[in-house]
């Protein structure tokens, strides 16, 4: 399986998770088990969850679903539970997996450790759980024939046109704007939304200064805090990136603040996670800072910037910093971010 560089150790692109995960003897049973499950199983990727947090605060290794209705994996079908290969499969390891298998009542149960693979099926008649020879493939179990792609798949999200939206589009748009933005600039932000989460739009390749497009990663669901302690969950399209010897993932979002009609503004989120650490580096409030002359946009910054543990830097030292560095950008003491057309769709590369 191909590996990353980060922080000098060797790491997987996990494709269910869509992060990078520390290589260890556990984490390659997991990764060559997904990979056996998708090409020799035949599981659709989004029917597997990884790590999957159960009630009594334990996690199950890899749990594959049944069922996908309004946007959620439902009825838990087969467990796995998987041990580095130097770890033999005792009852201690079958007591484990069973104990996640009482709370989840999937239909099958696979303890592994890479070398060695048990399956076990609920039988019905016995009320207990026997052992059988081979898994069927996933098709098979859930009683399909044929390979219907179309049962597999999540919903897909139409790009709206952003000059023009339906009134199902605006309504549904609505939770990524912030409840105190200017309806003047909600355009803008249909079409950033548009670009972010317009999965059909995939860029083979992305021009970055100062790193290596690697891969589309496409959208995610996730969690990203930021220097004051909060967070922001939602949608992020995220990219593979190489900077020298060391992989990193960008996600960048459209997400709007609620429950403040002064300060609810619009957020152009940007945020690295490179396995260790997943954190916001860009909060953008595009209301503030921002000048649109017909379809032509300014974006501006006024030099608010947290360091990390060392909170908010003055505004001035931001800004003088930037002029020493690029003086082009500064323009009547403010950080001239750039310009965009918004009489088009926005389009990735």
């Amino acid at each position: 399986m191909k590996t990353y560089q980060k922080n000098g150790k060797e790491h997987y692109l996990c494709q269910i998770r869509k992060k990078l995960i520390l290589c260890t003897p556990e984490e390659t049973v997991r990764q060559e088990f997904i990979q056996q499950l998708v090409n020799i199983y035949k599981v659709p990727f989004n029917f597997i969850e990884t790590e999957v947090l159960l009630s009594n605060r334990k996690r199950a290794d890899i749990l594959v679903s049944k069922e996908f209705k309004e946007g959620r994996l439902e009825t838990p079908l087969i467990l796995i539970e998987c041990k580095a290969s130097n770890v033999p499969l005792t009852q201690k390891v079958y007591d484990q997996a069973e104990g996640y298998d009482n709370f989840l009542e999937p239909e099958f149960m696979i303890i592994t450790n890479g070398i060695e693979t048990e399956f076990y099926k609920w039988d019905e008649h016995i009320q207990e759980r026997r052992q059988i020879n081979e898994l069927p493939t996933f098709p098979e179990i859930v009683n399909l024939p044929k390979l219907d792609y179309s049962y597999y798949e999540y919903p897909k999200w139409t790009r709206p046109n952003h000059l023009n939206p339906t009134q199902f589009e605006i309504n549904e748009l609505s939770y990524e704007i912030g409840e105190a933005s200017n309806p003047r600039l909600y355009s803008l932000f249909y079409n950033l939304i548009g670009l972010f989460f317009d999965e059909e739009d995939s860029p083979k390749n992305l021009s970055f200064s100062d790193r290596e497009f690697i891969e589309d990663l496409g959208v995610r669901y996730i969690t990203f805090g930021n220097a004051g302690g909060g967070g922001w969950a939602g949608d992020y399209r995220s990219f593979l990136v190489q900077d020298k010897k060391e992989t990193e993932i960008i996600s960048l979002s459209i997400m709007g603040k609620t429950n403040d009609k002064k300060r609810g503004y619009t957020m152009l989120l940007v945020a690295i996670d490179n396995a260790e650490t997943s954190n916001l580096s860009l909060q953008y409030a595009i209301d503030r800072f921002i000048e649109k002359d017909k379809e032509i946009y300014s974006f501006w910054h006024d030099g608010t910037l947290t360091a990390g543990n060392k909170g908010r830097l003055k505004n001035q030292v931001v800004i003088d910093y930037v002029k020493r560095k690029s003086p082009k950008l500064v323009k009547n003491n403010k950080i001239f971010l750039g310009k965009l057309g918004n009489s088009k769709p926005f389009k990735m590369g």
